[in-house]
């Protein structure tokens, strides 16, 4: 590129256009030699004929041929692509590419309308501008922001066509744009450009996604130094919305038969009131609704009851009508629904005498001993439970058990890492042992504390009695003051000495001289919970008191399985669908479907001890992932639309700006058309010598008619 002190020429091969000064300079000599024939009818004619001869005359002859070699001169200059360089940057040479990035806002959010016209169609158009102030050898490309940052083309680019033809077929993701990811990536190529670089980034400025500018500051403070920076926001007001999530379905593993609390959150992200339908689909088939009325900015709950009349992965679907952004107007969730669950208990003591804790424990979960109990308690010694598949237990209740081999207790560890929970009741005195052995499996840690010595009283000594309690957990909220008061008349004569509680543990309860008295603590996806206590009449008269069985019904809940958590993953997270070996060596390999029953070739599957996961990169997309083999649904887990897209207010770009530019980033602001970034190679002058050259050919005609001969 030539360089004329502080402008610079994109096409300066269009300078040989000034050849074309010769014509209004042949124009004027060949005016100036002409003869003219006068007939000299009277004197004044023959003055007025010598008029045309006079100096002033060839002055405006003169005046016309500079302002006709001006206008030429110009328009040359225009079709030269003239651009103003700011004093001390260099003009990138014709070998030195420029470079401009363009980052589009391609979240969950760009898929709403306003007013009947899709947001994204404005991304795009905004990004193709953009796009134009690459000229010549320079580079682009474009960045889409999801979850993960995707551009188009590998590296910074020259073919501007087909970086235009990917941004033409570029849709919406259901995904939450992860914004510094996108800016550091852009960061990388800008790297590569050795002349001016330059970044955009396209966006709706969601508030939610824009409020935290710390992360967004970071990312542009590490950019090329000197790289220049616009954020380019869209013009309108956002519309109103209103989306429908999951709140919880109770309980966690539905029984055939038994009610299902299904409870849904609607919010309504709009300054109006509205009234919506919400309508609950059991596997694809409408099953309820309900009328919600919201006020502005407000969300409710409905409770749907619902049951299940076979066992296996159910479907639950929540649907409210289109409106403002088609994709939260569904939430997805995954119930297995189990005829029975089974509650294993390892124990060596004889589970019929009134003497052992087997004894009480077997009563308490299952008192009629049928198939009316549920859960259903199945008794195994430490032997029997090495070598007995027991991985689909919904729980573990380890009590009155011996010195545990060193198989059993990786056994227990694995299932507690992949989901499971275990109780521990420390009646034995083999308890304090086998829990130190366990502990040392992990270096983390596996146990919320940890008992030493074993506390004895005797009879004519004061018991131990619970002095403390966590009543608003949810493992002790259902008990009323009544209940509370009960737990206080309990005795504790077998007890333990033990360490401080370890951080990230819970305590339900401790005793009155402050020791942990019951307590949890998360390993892996599941949970490891201790009593400090047995349930042996020799440890005391915990069984025999009316809490004692809803307690320990609450303790198995606690330690249920959670291979299907609680929070649902959201698009553009890893996935993983958990379920047990011995179901998919039943038919052929297992394969993971995505919603739309595609399979995924790149789903990964590891088995130990006898539990199966498998494992995708990340959902794409929001609704129901399986892992089926043959006909067989092994596993299914939901996806959904992170919840924070569904609020569609946007950020002040007054405030944001100012919030930017005291961050130092360098990031500036701008609306409307004049947003777009200035072409690589200086601000452009083509058009400035345009409208020098019709104001020069209009001060020509001027000439003419006011200067008459």
């Amino acid at each position: 590129m030539t360089s004329l002190a502080f402008i610079s020429l994109a096409a300066p091969w269009m300078l040989t256009g000034l050849g074309l000064l010769s014509l209004p300079i042949a124009a004027h000599l060949l005016h100036r030699r002409a003869r003219r024939h006068v007939q000299f009818p009277t004197l004044a004619l023959l003055a007025a004929a010598s008029a045309t001869q006079s100096s002033l005359f060839r002055l405006r002859r003169l005046l016309l041929l500079l302002l006709r070699c001006l206008a030429v001169l110009l328009i040359v200059l225009a079709f030269t692509g003239p651009a103003w360089l700011a004093p001390g940057v260099a003009s990138p040479t014709a070998d030195m590419a420029s470079g401009i990035v363009v980052v589009l806002d391609a979240s969950a959010s760009s898929g709403q309308l306003i007013d009947g016209v899709p947001l994204m169609q404005n991304l795009r158009a905004a990004a193709a501008r953009a796009l134009d102030a690459a000229q010549g050898p320079d580079v682009a490309n474009v960045i889409y922001a999801g979850a993960r940052p995707r551009p188009a083309h590998p590296v910074p680019t020259r073919s501007l066509a087909a970086l235009r033809a990917d941004l033409a077929g570029s849709t919406p993701t259901p995904e939450r744009a992860d914004l510094p990811a996108a800016i550091a990536r852009a960061g990388e190529m800008l790297a590569t450009v050795q002349g001016v670089r330059s970044l955009v980034i396209v966006s709706d400025l969601q508030a939610t996604n824009w409020s935290d500018t710390a992360p967004i500051l970071a990312a542009a403070a590490a950019l090329p130094a000197g790289t220049r920076i616009t954020v380019v926001p869209i013009r309108g007001d956002a519309p109103g919305n209103a989306s429908v999530q999951f709140a919880s379905v109770t309980p966690e593993h539905p029984v055939i038969g038994r009610p299902v609390r299904v409870v849904a959150r609607v919010a309504n992200f709009s300054a109006l009131e509205r009234t919506t339908r919400l309508a609950l689909l059991v596997d694809g088939v409408e099953s309820q609704s309900r009328e919600i009325h919201l006020d502005a900015h407000q969300h409710g709950e409905a409770v749907f009851p619902v049951v299940f009349s076979r066992p296996g992965p159910h479907t639950l679907t929540l649907a409210i009508p289109d409106d403002a952004l088609a994709a939260d107007n569904r939430a997805y969730a995954a119930v297995d629904v189990v005829e029975r669950p089974t509650v294993l208990l390892i124990g060596d003591d004889d589970a019929l005498s009134p003497q052992a804790e087997g004894y009480y424990l077997l009563r308490a979960l299952s008192p009629e001993g049928n198939a009316h109990d549920a859960p259903a308690a199945r008794r195994l010694t430490a032997r029997q439970a090495t070598d007995t598949r027991w991985e689909e237990a919904a729980a573990v209740v380890v009590a009155g058990a011996g010195d545990m081999s060193d198989q059993l207790l990786h056994r227990l560890h694995d299932y507690m890492k992949g989901g499971g929970g275990v109780l521990f009741l420390c009646g034995s005195a083999s308890s304090a042992g086998n829990l130190q052995k366990l502990d040392a499996l992990d270096k983390s840690g596996v146990t919320p504390f940890m008992p030493t010595t074993r506390r004895l009283i005797a009879p004519d000594a004061p018991p131990d009695t619970i002095g403390d309690a966590d009543w608003s957990s949810d493992l002790l909220r259902p008990f009323d003051p009544v209940g509370q008061r009960q737990f206080s008349r309990i005795r504790f004569t077998r007890t333990w000495q033990t360490t401080k509680p370890r951080d990230g543990s819970t305590v339900w309860m401790r005793f009155s001289d402050g020791r942990p008295a019951l307590a949890a603590i998360a390993v892996g996806d599941g949970r490891c919970i201790v009593a400090n206590f047995g349930v042996s009449p020799a440890d005391g008269d915990v069984a025999k008191h009316a809490p004692f069985v809803a307690l320990l019904h609450g303790l198995v809940a606690q330690a249920s399985r959670r291979w299907t958590q609680e929070q649902s993953p959201l698009v553009g997270d890893p996935l993983s669908l958990g379920y047990s070996a011995p179901a998919a060596a039943a038919g052929d390999d297992p394969r993971v479907f995505d919603p739309d029953g595609g399979p995924i070739p790149e789903a990964g599957s590891i088995i130990q001890s006898g539990h199966a996961l498998s494992s995708i990169g990340s959902a794409d997309k929001p609704g129901m992932y399986t892992v089926r083999s043959g006909d067989q649904t092994l596993a299914m887990r939901a996806v959904n639309v992170d919840p924070r897209e569904s609020d569609l207010r946007r950020a002040d770009p007054a405030e944001l700006d100012r919030a930017l530019r005291a961050g130092g980033s360098g990031i500036e602001v701008r609306a409307g058309e004049e947003a777009m970034s200035p072409p690589l190679r200086g601000e452009p002058l083509w058009g400035w010598a345009i409208l020098a050259a019709m104001a020069v050919l209009a001060a020509e005609m001027l000439v003419q008619v006011r200067w008459a001969r």
